[in-house]
């Protein structure tokens, strides 16, 4: 009540300097006086807009609180809040117990055109609680953000620099356009970034970055973000990330229920997937979920990124509207679909296992002696050591025991267009692959998971091709090497055998 008596008053506050139409205003929390100590309002001729300064801490040790208005499509240069910490006796800023409270609202009719920024600029215990605009709204920086809204767009960054608090950080940042700037609380939590229209763009992803949590990235277009919830050594997670498509990556803990809701958490982009996602531990919360296109998934999700001991896989991931008949449901680290009938991405609980499906040739298959086996897991490998797997052959066709074939004969490395895939071919110059052989190749101790912990793969089988003729008919008795040609490397062959038969 007696905040909405002094709105009553602004008429008489309005600077001597503005244009007949503007009017731009400060309110004390006290109802004092705004004095050229206190707080400056500047009319700058050549922008258009207006400056206003905030200097004074008039309430030390209680609460000293500012509101700005302005209404008739003002607009505001900057807010500097100049407003200096409660000291105590050693010249040290208090942590707390003098706080500043600071407001930038529109008055009607039309309200503020404008924001260009709000910053502060001295060390005072600062809450920004409240930055509107009826237009666009640019960069916002204080101890703890709460409301930015804009009719526009947020053109960023708003930054909340205060240290290591799990409660608190940025509150909230609504567009009725695009957020189009960073959104950062570097020590603290992230409660809400919404664009209505959407979030970063094309070729200019934003930064949503929190150490302890994100509650809730959306839009009703789509999301392009660097987003995470768990920067400089925190624990963040999220609980909702909702866009029509969403490009960048996301880095948190866990996908959470709401917790002052329980609200199931989710992440939905139903229209395209093209980001890489890393979850510090599984997915196995029964009322959570993740929405993917039915075929239009590119990147990867890495579960367990962490390598957090007894982690599962068994929240559902849907390929398609969730629950309808034609859509796929996945909720186990071993599932079947080929990587190719996804659009190209993998989801992978560490540590990753072979995905049987999406290998080329398919576990069991075949392909020629000159051939590559490219052994696709289920996220990205590396190799830590010499013995990345263990290789051995017995006659096609055959119930032999399989014999030891040296990796030597190999050659064996990550895919550099695919880091998932570990390619294994004739080493130069040696006949690894040699028709009419089945080979079993099963994971050595030095082929790792490639995330932080790198644990070693966890393979659910073996692997077996067969070595075929070469593409292209039947054999040819020349081709010794069976490598699909006649070549050096028959001669090789032969000299190498040369002398009396077995």
């Amino acid at each position: 009540m007696f905040r909405m008596g002094l709105l009553a008053a602004l008429v008489a506050l309005l600077a001597a300097t503005a244009p007949a139409t503007a009017s731009i205003a400060i309110v004390r929390g006290d109802g004092g006086p705004i004095t050229p100590d206190v707080a400056t309002i500047e009319f700058n001729a050549l922008t258009g807009g207006y400056d206003v300064t905030l200097k004074s801490l008039y309430a030390p040790g209680g609460n000293t609180k500012y509101w700005v208005y302005g209404n008739e499509g003002v607009v505001i240069d900057n807010v500097y809040i100049d407003v200096p910490c409660l000291q105590n006796p050693s010249g040290e800023c208090a942590p707390v117990g003098s706080p500043v409270y600071v407001e930038v609202r529109p008055v009607e009719p039309g309200g503020i055109a404008a924001i260009h920024n709000v910053e502060q600029r001295d060390r005072a215990e600062l809450y920004l609680t409240w930055v509107e605009a009826t237009g666009d709204v640019g960069s916002v920086s204080a101890w703890v953000v709460g409301t930015v809204k804009a009719g526009g767009d947020v053109f960023g960054p708003v930054m909340s620099t205060r240290e290591d608090t799990s409660i608190m950080g940025v509150f909230s940042v609504e567009a009725i356009g695009s957020i189009l700037g960073d959104v950062i609380a570097k020590g603290g939590r992230i409660g809400q970034v919404f664009g209505h229209a959407g979030v970063g763009a094309l070729g200019a992803e934003v930064r949503i970055e929190a150490k302890y949590h994100i509650v809730i990235v959306a839009s009703y277009g789509d999301i392009h973000a660097q987003i995470n919830a768990r920067v400089h050594g925190g624990t963040g997670w999220i609980f909702l990330l909702d866009g029509q498509r969403f490009y960048g990556s996301l880095d948190a803990y866990e996908i959470k229920p709401d917790p002052s809701t329980g609200t199931p958490g989710r992440l939905s982009a139903p229209l395209g997937l093209y980001a890489d996602v890393r979850l510090g531990k599984g997915f196995n919360n029964a009322t959570c979920w993740m929405q993917l296109p039915q075929a239009g998934f590119n990147r990867q999700i890495i579960l367990n990124y962490d390598n957090v001991s007894g982690s599962t896989w068994t929240s559902p991931i849907w390929l398609g509207p969730v629950g309808a008949p034609t859509s796929q449901m996945l909720n186990s680290p071993n599932y079947t679909i080929a990587a190719s009938a996804m659009g190209g991405g993998s989801i992978g609980l560490v540590p990753f296992s072979l995905h049987d499906e999406s290998c080329e040739p398919a576990n069991g298959g075949s392909m020629p002696a000159n051939g590559t086996a490219r052994l696709r897991h289920y996220g990205p490998v590396k190799l830590l050591g010499m013995t990345p797997l263990s290789i051995s052959r017995r006659p096609a066709g055959s119930s032999s025991s399989f014999a030891p074939v040296a990796l030597s004969k190999f050659t064996i490395s990550v895919d550099p267009q695919d880091p998932r895939v570990l390619r294994v071919v004739n080493a130069p110059g040696q006949s690894g692959f040699e028709l009419g052989w089945q080979y079993r190749i099963l994971a050595g101790a030095s082929l790792r998971s490639d995330v932080p912990a790198a644990p070693g793969v966890s393979w659910q089988g073996e692997y077996l091709l067969t070595v075929t003729a070469a593409t292209g008919g039947t054999p040819c008795p020349a081709d010794v090497s069976g490598n699909g040609t006649i070549d050096f490397s028959d001669l090789l062959q032969i000299l190498n055998a040369w002398g009396p038969c077995g």
